[in-house]
Protein backbone atom coordinates (compact mmCIF):
# COMPACT_ATOMS: atom_id res chain seq x y z
CA UNK A 1 0.00 0.00 0.00
CA UNK A 2 2.80 2.39 0.92
CA UNK A 3 4.47 1.81 -2.44
CA UNK A 4 1.26 2.65 -4.31
CA UNK A 5 0.78 5.87 -2.30
CA UNK A 6 4.40 6.91 -2.94
CA UNK A 7 3.97 6.22 -6.64
CA UNK A 8 0.75 8.29 -6.75
CA UNK A 9 2.43 11.25 -5.03
CA UNK A 10 5.48 10.95 -7.28
CA UNK A 11 3.25 10.76 -10.33
CA UNK A 12 1.21 13.81 -9.28
CA UNK A 13 4.36 15.88 -8.73
CA UNK A 14 5.81 14.76 -12.03
CA UNK A 15 2.57 15.53 -13.86
CA UNK A 16 2.21 19.03 -12.41
CA UNK A 17 5.82 20.20 -12.47
CA UNK A 18 7.78 18.08 -14.93
CA UNK A 19 5.30 17.45 -17.72
CA UNK A 20 6.03 19.49 -20.84
CA UNK A 21 2.74 21.26 -21.42
CA UNK A 22 2.01 24.80 -22.62
CA UNK A 23 -1.29 24.75 -20.74
CA UNK A 24 0.27 23.69 -17.45
CA UNK A 25 3.05 26.26 -17.91
CA UNK A 26 0.54 29.10 -18.32
CA UNK A 27 -1.40 27.90 -15.26
CA UNK A 28 1.83 27.83 -13.20
CA UNK A 29 2.70 31.37 -14.28
CA UNK A 30 -0.84 32.57 -13.58
CA UNK A 31 -0.91 31.07 -10.09
CA UNK A 32 2.57 32.43 -9.33
CA UNK A 33 1.54 35.93 -10.48
CA UNK A 34 -1.65 35.80 -8.44
CA UNK A 35 0.23 34.73 -5.30
CA UNK A 36 2.77 37.48 -5.93
CA UNK A 37 0.04 40.12 -6.23
CA UNK A 38 -1.52 38.95 -2.99
CA UNK A 39 1.83 39.14 -1.23
CA UNK A 40 2.89 42.54 -2.53
CA UNK A 41 -0.45 44.33 -2.60
CA UNK A 42 -1.98 42.61 0.40
CA UNK A 43 -5.36 43.01 -1.18
CA UNK A 44 -8.68 41.62 -0.10
CA UNK A 45 -12.36 42.01 -0.91
CA UNK A 46 -14.68 44.46 0.85
CA UNK A 47 -18.30 43.44 0.46
CA UNK A 48 -21.42 42.85 2.52
CA UNK A 49 -23.63 39.80 2.02
CA UNK A 50 -27.08 39.94 3.67
CA UNK A 51 -28.19 36.75 5.40
CA UNK A 52 -31.23 35.83 7.56
CA UNK A 53 -28.94 36.13 10.55
CA UNK A 54 -27.51 39.55 9.70
CA UNK A 55 -24.99 41.02 7.33
CA UNK A 56 -21.85 39.08 6.42
CA UNK A 57 -19.05 41.48 5.60
CA UNK A 58 -15.88 40.75 3.64
CA UNK A 59 -13.29 43.50 3.68
CA UNK A 60 -11.24 44.55 0.68
CA UNK A 61 -8.02 46.42 1.16
CA UNK A 62 -4.81 47.25 -0.65
CA UNK A 63 -1.53 48.19 0.97
CA UNK A 64 -1.02 51.90 0.97
CA UNK A 65 1.26 53.03 -1.82
CA UNK A 66 0.19 50.22 -4.18
CA UNK A 67 -1.76 51.61 -7.14
CA UNK A 68 -5.13 49.92 -7.29
CA UNK A 69 -5.14 49.80 -11.09
CA UNK A 70 -1.88 47.83 -11.08
CA UNK A 71 -3.37 45.32 -8.67
CA UNK A 72 -6.44 44.93 -10.85
CA UNK A 73 -4.34 44.69 -14.02
CA UNK A 74 -2.02 42.05 -12.53
CA UNK A 75 -4.98 40.09 -11.16
CA UNK A 76 -6.72 40.18 -14.53
CA UNK A 77 -3.54 39.01 -16.25
CA UNK A 78 -3.16 36.14 -13.76
CA UNK A 79 -6.78 35.11 -14.32
CA UNK A 80 -6.30 35.29 -18.11
CA UNK A 81 -3.19 33.08 -17.93
CA UNK A 82 -4.97 30.51 -15.78
CA UNK A 83 -8.05 30.50 -18.03
CA UNK A 84 -6.00 30.21 -21.22
CA UNK A 85 -3.90 27.47 -19.62
CA UNK A 86 -7.03 25.51 -18.72
CA UNK A 87 -8.35 25.81 -22.29
CA UNK A 88 -5.02 24.64 -23.75
CA UNK A 89 -4.80 21.82 -21.20
CA UNK A 90 -8.24 20.56 -22.22
CA UNK A 91 -7.25 20.66 -25.89
CA UNK A 92 -3.96 18.86 -25.12
CA UNK A 93 -5.83 16.22 -23.16
CA UNK A 94 -8.18 15.63 -26.09
CA UNK A 95 -5.24 15.31 -28.46
CA UNK A 96 -3.41 12.95 -26.12
CA UNK A 97 -6.48 10.71 -26.18
CA UNK A 98 -5.45 9.74 -29.70
CA UNK A 99 -1.91 8.87 -28.66
CA UNK A 100 -0.67 5.47 -27.55
CA UNK A 101 2.29 4.34 -25.53
CA UNK A 102 3.43 0.88 -26.56
CA UNK A 103 5.41 -0.86 -23.81
CA UNK A 104 7.28 -3.80 -25.36
CA UNK A 105 8.47 -6.13 -22.59
CA UNK A 106 10.44 -9.35 -22.73
CA UNK A 107 9.93 -11.18 -19.45
CA UNK A 108 12.29 -14.01 -18.70
CA UNK A 109 13.30 -13.59 -15.04
CA UNK A 110 11.38 -13.20 -11.80
CA UNK A 111 12.82 -9.78 -10.83
CA UNK A 112 9.98 -7.75 -12.36
CA UNK A 113 7.19 -9.85 -10.85
CA UNK A 114 4.09 -7.68 -10.55
CA UNK A 115 5.73 -4.60 -12.11
CA UNK A 116 4.89 -4.40 -15.81
CA UNK A 117 7.01 -2.13 -17.97
CA UNK A 118 3.99 0.00 -18.91
CA UNK A 119 3.50 0.92 -15.25
CA UNK A 120 7.13 2.01 -14.94
CA UNK A 121 6.97 4.58 -17.75
CA UNK A 122 7.03 8.10 -16.22
CA UNK A 123 3.70 9.92 -16.10
CA UNK A 124 5.01 12.83 -18.16
CA UNK A 125 4.67 10.60 -21.23
CA UNK A 126 1.01 10.94 -22.15
CA UNK A 127 -1.12 8.47 -24.04
CA UNK A 128 -3.17 5.31 -23.69
CA UNK A 129 -0.77 2.65 -22.44
CA UNK A 130 -0.68 -0.74 -24.09
CA UNK A 131 1.57 -3.63 -23.19
CA UNK A 132 3.13 -6.00 -25.69
CA UNK A 133 4.37 -8.79 -23.43
CA UNK A 134 6.46 -11.77 -24.45
CA UNK A 135 6.93 -14.09 -21.48
CA UNK A 136 9.43 -16.92 -21.86
CA UNK A 137 9.23 -18.31 -18.36
CA UNK A 138 7.17 -20.90 -16.57
CA UNK A 139 5.06 -20.15 -13.49
CA UNK A 140 7.95 -20.99 -11.18
CA UNK A 141 10.14 -18.34 -12.82
CA UNK A 142 12.29 -20.76 -14.81
CA UNK A 143 12.96 -20.18 -18.49
CA UNK A 144 10.97 -22.41 -20.80
CA UNK A 145 12.83 -24.65 -23.26
CA UNK A 146 14.91 -22.50 -25.64
CA UNK A 147 12.95 -23.77 -28.65
CA UNK A 148 9.61 -22.68 -27.13
CA UNK A 149 11.07 -19.36 -26.00
CA UNK A 150 12.31 -18.72 -29.53
CA UNK A 151 8.88 -19.44 -30.96
CA UNK A 152 7.29 -16.92 -28.63
CA UNK A 153 9.82 -14.16 -29.34
CA UNK A 154 9.58 -14.50 -33.11
CA UNK A 155 5.90 -13.56 -32.76
CA UNK A 156 6.93 -10.11 -31.49
CA UNK A 157 6.58 -8.23 -34.83
CA UNK A 158 3.03 -9.55 -35.24
CA UNK A 159 2.12 -8.59 -31.67
CA UNK A 160 3.41 -5.06 -32.26
CA UNK A 161 1.57 -4.78 -35.58
CA UNK A 162 -1.71 -5.85 -33.94
CA UNK A 163 -1.28 -3.35 -31.11
CA UNK A 164 -0.66 -0.41 -33.42
CA UNK A 165 -3.39 -1.32 -35.89
CA UNK A 166 -5.68 1.61 -36.69
CA UNK A 167 -3.31 4.17 -35.17
CA UNK A 168 -0.99 6.48 -37.05
CA UNK A 169 2.59 5.55 -36.09
CA UNK A 170 3.28 9.22 -35.44
CA UNK A 171 0.79 8.98 -32.55
CA UNK A 172 2.62 6.04 -30.94
CA UNK A 173 5.52 6.31 -28.50
CA UNK A 174 7.53 3.09 -28.24
CA UNK A 175 9.22 1.91 -25.03
CA UNK A 176 11.07 -1.38 -24.68
CA UNK A 177 12.84 -3.34 -21.99
CA UNK A 178 13.10 -6.72 -20.38
CA UNK A 179 15.02 -9.21 -18.33
CA UNK A 180 15.86 -12.34 -20.28
CA UNK A 181 18.79 -14.50 -21.37
CA UNK A 182 21.26 -12.58 -23.53
CA UNK A 183 20.52 -14.39 -26.85
CA UNK A 184 16.82 -13.57 -26.61
CA UNK A 185 17.40 -9.94 -25.62
CA UNK A 186 19.74 -9.55 -28.61
CA UNK A 187 17.12 -11.13 -30.87
CA UNK A 188 14.53 -8.73 -29.48
CA UNK A 189 16.78 -5.85 -30.55
CA UNK A 190 17.10 -7.25 -34.06
CA UNK A 191 13.32 -7.69 -34.34
CA UNK A 192 12.78 -4.09 -33.17
CA UNK A 193 15.24 -2.72 -35.70
CA UNK A 194 12.59 -1.55 -38.17
CA UNK A 195 10.34 0.14 -35.60
CA UNK A 196 10.18 3.88 -34.97
CA UNK A 197 12.26 5.66 -32.34
CA UNK A 198 12.25 3.44 -29.26
CA UNK A 199 12.99 4.56 -25.70
CA UNK A 200 14.81 1.81 -23.85
CA UNK A 201 14.35 1.16 -20.14
CA UNK A 202 16.06 -1.24 -17.78
CA UNK A 203 15.29 -2.81 -14.41
CA UNK A 204 17.02 -1.05 -11.52
CA UNK A 205 17.61 -3.74 -8.90
CA UNK A 206 18.50 -1.18 -6.24
CA UNK A 207 15.28 0.80 -6.66
CA UNK A 208 13.23 -2.29 -7.62
CA UNK A 209 11.67 -0.33 -10.46
CA UNK A 210 11.95 0.36 -14.16
CA UNK A 211 14.21 3.24 -15.05
CA UNK A 212 15.01 5.34 -18.10
CA UNK A 213 18.60 5.60 -19.34
CA UNK A 214 19.00 8.96 -17.62
CA UNK A 215 22.42 8.67 -15.98
CA UNK A 216 25.65 10.53 -16.69
CA UNK A 217 28.27 9.29 -19.14
CA UNK A 218 31.40 8.17 -17.24
CA UNK A 219 33.36 8.13 -20.53
CA UNK A 220 34.43 4.49 -20.02
CA UNK A 221 34.81 2.78 -23.39
CA UNK A 222 35.79 -0.61 -24.79
CA UNK A 223 39.38 -1.71 -25.04
CA UNK A 224 40.02 -4.01 -28.01
CA UNK A 225 42.28 -7.08 -28.03
CA UNK A 226 42.86 -10.02 -30.34
CA UNK A 227 41.89 -8.42 -33.63
CA UNK A 228 45.33 -9.22 -35.02
CA UNK A 229 44.62 -12.95 -34.53
CA UNK A 230 41.74 -13.03 -37.03
CA UNK A 231 43.94 -13.49 -40.10
CA UNK A 232 42.08 -15.38 -42.82
CA UNK A 233 39.67 -17.15 -40.42
CA UNK A 234 36.09 -17.51 -41.64
CA UNK A 235 34.65 -17.93 -38.13
CA UNK A 236 35.62 -16.11 -34.93
CA UNK A 237 34.47 -15.48 -31.35
CA UNK A 238 33.69 -11.92 -30.25
CA UNK A 239 33.73 -11.56 -26.46
CA UNK A 240 32.11 -8.39 -25.00
CA UNK A 241 32.48 -7.65 -21.27
CA UNK A 242 30.43 -4.80 -19.78
CA UNK A 243 28.96 -5.80 -16.40
CA UNK A 244 31.06 -8.92 -15.73
CA UNK A 245 34.13 -10.47 -17.34
CA UNK A 246 33.28 -13.21 -19.79
CA UNK A 247 34.47 -16.73 -18.98
CA UNK A 248 37.58 -16.90 -21.18
CA UNK A 249 38.43 -20.44 -20.09
CA UNK A 250 34.92 -21.57 -21.00
CA UNK A 251 35.11 -19.73 -24.32
CA UNK A 252 38.43 -21.35 -25.25
CA UNK A 253 37.03 -24.77 -24.39
CA UNK A 254 33.71 -24.31 -26.19
CA UNK A 255 35.20 -22.70 -29.32
CA UNK A 256 38.55 -24.46 -29.48
CA UNK A 257 40.77 -23.25 -32.28
CA UNK A 258 38.74 -20.15 -33.17
CA UNK A 259 40.34 -16.68 -32.95
CA UNK A 260 38.96 -14.65 -30.01
CA UNK A 261 38.45 -10.89 -30.32
CA UNK A 262 37.80 -9.25 -26.96
CA UNK A 263 36.01 -5.97 -26.19
CA UNK A 264 36.11 -5.03 -22.52
CA UNK A 265 35.37 -1.96 -20.42
CA UNK A 266 38.08 -0.81 -18.04
CA UNK A 267 35.57 -0.56 -15.19
CA UNK A 268 33.27 -3.58 -15.14
CA UNK A 269 30.15 -2.77 -13.11
CA UNK A 270 26.50 -3.80 -13.06
CA UNK A 271 25.49 -0.17 -12.54
CA UNK A 272 27.47 1.64 -15.23
CA UNK A 273 24.99 1.47 -18.12
CA UNK A 274 22.45 4.15 -17.21
CA UNK A 275 23.75 6.75 -19.66
CA UNK A 276 22.01 6.86 -23.04
CA UNK A 277 25.06 8.62 -24.52
CA UNK A 278 27.42 5.97 -23.17
CA UNK A 279 25.31 3.16 -24.59
CA UNK A 280 25.26 4.90 -27.98
CA UNK A 281 29.07 5.22 -27.90
CA UNK A 282 29.53 1.55 -26.93
CA UNK A 283 27.13 0.46 -29.67
CA UNK A 284 29.11 2.55 -32.17
CA UNK A 285 32.35 0.85 -31.09
CA UNK A 286 30.68 -2.57 -31.39
CA UNK A 287 29.41 -1.75 -34.87
CA UNK A 288 32.85 -0.43 -35.85
CA UNK A 289 34.55 -3.72 -34.97
CA UNK A 290 31.96 -5.70 -36.93
CA UNK A 291 32.35 -3.36 -39.90
CA UNK A 292 36.11 -3.98 -39.82
CA UNK A 293 35.42 -7.72 -39.88
CA UNK A 294 33.52 -7.22 -43.13
CA UNK A 295 36.83 -6.35 -44.74
CA UNK A 296 38.30 -9.70 -43.71
CA UNK A 297 37.39 -13.28 -44.58
CA UNK A 298 35.11 -13.66 -41.53
CA UNK A 299 31.67 -15.01 -42.44
CA UNK A 300 30.38 -15.97 -38.98
CA UNK A 301 30.67 -14.38 -35.54
CA UNK A 302 30.02 -16.25 -32.29
CA UNK A 303 29.03 -13.51 -29.87
CA UNK A 304 29.58 -13.85 -26.12
CA UNK A 305 28.00 -10.99 -24.16
CA UNK A 306 28.13 -10.11 -20.46
CA UNK A 307 26.07 -6.94 -20.40
CA UNK A 308 22.85 -5.40 -19.02
CA UNK A 309 19.71 -6.16 -20.99
CA UNK A 310 19.16 -2.62 -22.28
CA UNK A 311 22.63 -2.56 -23.84
CA UNK A 312 22.15 -6.06 -25.28
CA UNK A 313 18.92 -4.89 -26.93
CA UNK A 314 20.75 -1.78 -28.18
CA UNK A 315 23.50 -3.87 -29.77
CA UNK A 316 20.89 -6.04 -31.45
CA UNK A 317 19.12 -2.99 -32.85
CA UNK A 318 22.24 -1.58 -34.52
CA UNK A 319 23.25 -4.90 -36.12
CA UNK A 320 23.08 -4.50 -39.90
CA UNK A 321 21.10 -7.52 -41.05
CA UNK A 322 22.22 -7.29 -44.67
CA UNK A 323 25.87 -6.28 -44.63
CA UNK A 324 27.40 -7.72 -41.44
CA UNK A 325 28.50 -11.36 -41.02
CA UNK A 326 26.15 -14.11 -39.83
CA UNK A 327 26.02 -14.14 -36.05
CA UNK A 328 25.13 -16.60 -33.30
CA UNK A 329 24.67 -15.27 -29.76
CA UNK A 330 25.48 -17.85 -27.08
CA UNK A 331 23.95 -18.48 -23.67
CA UNK A 332 26.30 -18.79 -20.69
CA UNK A 333 25.57 -21.47 -18.07
CA UNK A 334 27.98 -21.37 -15.14
CA UNK A 335 29.26 -24.78 -14.05
CA UNK A 336 28.08 -26.62 -17.16
CA UNK A 337 30.21 -28.32 -19.77
CA UNK A 338 30.34 -26.74 -22.20
CA UNK A 339 29.81 -23.35 -20.58
CA UNK A 340 27.94 -22.18 -23.66
CA UNK A 341 25.49 -25.05 -24.34
CA UNK A 342 23.25 -23.34 -26.88
CA UNK A 343 22.94 -20.19 -28.91
CA UNK A 344 20.51 -18.35 -31.15
CA UNK A 345 21.41 -18.02 -34.81
CA UNK A 346 20.14 -14.57 -35.69
CA UNK A 347 18.01 -13.80 -38.76
CA UNK A 348 20.78 -11.87 -40.52
CA UNK A 349 22.91 -12.40 -43.64
CA UNK A 350 20.08 -14.40 -45.18
CA UNK A 351 19.96 -17.02 -42.40
CA UNK A 352 16.95 -18.29 -40.47
CA UNK A 353 16.57 -17.72 -36.76
CA UNK A 354 17.28 -21.05 -35.03
CA UNK A 355 18.55 -22.57 -31.79
CA UNK A 356 21.98 -24.17 -32.14
CA UNK A 357 23.11 -26.89 -29.76
CA UNK A 358 26.81 -26.83 -28.86
CA UNK A 359 26.85 -30.56 -28.07
CA UNK A 360 25.50 -31.75 -31.41
CA UNK A 361 26.37 -28.82 -33.61
CA UNK A 362 23.03 -29.11 -35.36
CA UNK A 363 20.03 -26.82 -35.52
CA UNK A 364 17.28 -27.52 -33.02
CA UNK A 365 13.86 -26.82 -34.53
Amino acid sequence: MRRHVDRFVEGAIEYLWRRRSTGLTLIRYGVALFVGVCGVAGWGVDTVIPTPYGEFEIAFSVNEGTPTFLVILATALAAALILLGLVLLILETRRSGKKKILAIELRGLRDTEGTPLKDGIPFRFQGHRLQVLVSIRRVDGQIVAPEEALRRITQLPDLIANSQAGTDRSDIAYFAGGLAPVPFSFLMGILLDDESVITLMDWDRVRSSWRLLDGKDDQDRFGLKGFDTVGDAEEIVLSVSVSYPTDMAGIEQAFEGLPIVSMRLNNLTVDGHWSKDKQAALADQFFGVLRELCGSSVKRVNLILAAPNSLVINLGRIYDKRNLPAITVWQYERGKTPSYPWGVQMPVAGERVEIISANTGVLVT
